[in-house]
């Protein structure tokens, strides 16, 4: 099945295998002059417990993001609280959070598009995530020639990929080797950030030092991660890499923490902007 959608200029088409969500552009983009872009990104959004409502910061971040007028918003994982049934988590529980979550997001202009985090899954199993997001584990989009992808690090523990993904993520990337720019968001960063200036950075999961093999091989200029406990970039073989996590507080007085992030990029010029709402 295709379906084809335009929105305003972004054009997607997707199509559904084996329960895989692939999006890609209808025509090779072609390097050429970098295309600049505006997205927000947040994440780490789930409340402190299964049974808790989202804090009033959440809302309220969006809502701001909304007056920003980026092209789209992606959150970058931990939408919601889950876990595992063990710890007395149910399917009904998530589907309350999930709901609760997308009527707060339901009157945003922007697009909208969802990375996988750790609490988004129950004993591992993705498919409500999938079902309340409409995006697979792991896909792919396009803005004029800047590639996107979406990866789910939460494959293995404490994180890791599966082969079946990493294949899927080696023919997307050369498929998309004529894009002038490709970005990916993944939940936990492949790689820690160097201790001194003259050290390397050591993969921060088993899979790390592949992905960032990959990386490199097919020119993946950014990477924005959720995890870590402040933000912070560095570049390693031309490859940036952008923590940018978020904490959205129950109330204020709790220290300035950001809620989310304005990006504007063109190619490798990427302007990265902290918000908080307090």
């Amino acid at each position: 099945m295709i379906v084809r959608k335009k929105i305003h200029i972004l054009i997607l088409a997707a199509s559904l295998t084996g329960g895989m969500l692939y999006l890609s552009c209808t025509s090779t983009p072609g390097k050429g002059t970098p295309q600049s872009i505006r997205f927000a990104v947040l994440n780490n959004t789930s409340p402190q417990s299964p049974y808790a409502a989202f804090p009033e910061s959440v809302p309220a971040a969006l809502a701001q993001i909304q007056h920003l007028n980026p092209v789209f918003i992606m959150h970058t994982g931990n939408i919601i609280h889950g876990g595992f049934s063990w710890m007395g988590i149910r399917i009904a529980d998530m589907e309350k959070q999930y709901q609760q979550f997308f009527s707060h997001a339901k009157n945003l202009s922007s697009l909208v598009y969802t990375t996988v985090g750790p609490l988004d899954a129950l004993d591992g199993d993705t498919s409500l995530y999938s079902r309340y997001t409409d995006h697979a584990p792991y896909y792919s989009f396009n803005y004029g020639n800047t590639h996107f992808v979406v990866l789910n690090s939460n494959e293995k523990k404490p994180a890791g990929i599966s082969p079946t993904q990493y294949s899927w993520l080696t023919k997307d990337l050369e498929e998309s080797s004529l894009c002038c720019t490709i970005m990916v968001f993944i939940y936990h960063c492949p790689l820690n950030k160097p201790r001194g200036r003259n050290s390397r950075p050591e993969p921060a999961f088993q899979d790390g030092a592949k992905l960032h093999e990959l990386f490199t091989l097919y020119g993946v200029t950014s990477v924005f991660s959720s995890d870590g406990k402040r933000r912070s970039s560095f570049s390693h073989e031309k490859v940036t890499y952008n923590q940018l996590p978020c904490v959205f507080p129950e109330k204020k007085g709790y220290g300035r923490n950001n809620q989310y992030y304005i990006i504007d990029a063109a190619g490798e010029n990427t302007d990265i902007t902290e918000h908080s709402i307090y």
